[in-house]
């Protein structure tokens, strides 16, 4: 196992590894940044004495592209919906991992006429999860996949529809509890005025 790496280092990108007994290894690079790539994952080299030896692992700029989407409502007269936030996601095996913009979420938000855009993002594959749905409107159950690539950008704009929101019936048991209540009041309710009705008749 390598010793502990010390933190004041990588901010720059260096990496520190001390106590190596003498013979050959392999520096292997599993994973580059995210919008990053590299070439040669494994980088030789040999421990001869205690000299310090320097290597340089070189990692390049993944290519980009852009996404269009508009958001509208579901039926036969669709509306541009302004206001629908998503997250944008990514996948590592069945679990979505936000993609991160400046160390935050990256959010984006429907606009006026109900678009919007992904942007730069690294080609791949990607998810949409909407955060929340326009006024008046019911969130997306599931993700809208989307992909991007050399072509991406020009690309005609993804449509995503949203169905209105519909307040759901009562279960059965609010029902219930429902009419228990009001029925209590009434009870409640001609119980008083009988008790009151009866005083005032002896007075």
């Amino acid at each position: 196992s390598f010793p502990t790496r010390r933190s004041s280092d990588l901010k720059n990108g260096q990496i520190f590894i001390d106590k190596l007994p003498l013979g050959e290894y392999v520096f292997r690079e599993v994973k580059p940044l995210f919008g990053y790539t590299v070439d040669n994952s494994d980088t030789s080299f040999k421990i001869v004495d205690e000299n310090e030896i320097s290597l340089k692992v070189i990692n390049k700029k993944a290519e980009t592209g852009d996404k269009l989407f508009v958001k509208v409502s579901s039926g036969n007269n669709p509306k541009f919906l302004e206001g629908a936030h998503f997250k944008v996601m990514m996948k590592d095996g069945d679990k979505f991992i936000p993609v991160k913009r400046d160390g935050k979420d990256y959010v984006v938000v429907s606009g006026k006429n109900g678009g919007f855009k992904v942007e730069d993002l690294p080609f791949g594959t990607y998810y949409l999860v909407e955060t929340k749905a326009p006024k008046g409107y019911s969130l997306l159950s599931g993700s809208v996949e989307f992909k991007i690539d050399a072509n991406s950008k020009s690309n005609e704009a993804t449509i995503i529809k949203n169905k209105t929101f519909r307040r759901g019936l009562p279960k059965t048991g609010d029902i219930l509890f429902l009419i228990m209540t009001v029925g209590g009041l009434v009870i409640f309710t001609t119980g008083y005025f009988i008790s009151r009705k009866g005083k005032s008749k002896q007075n």
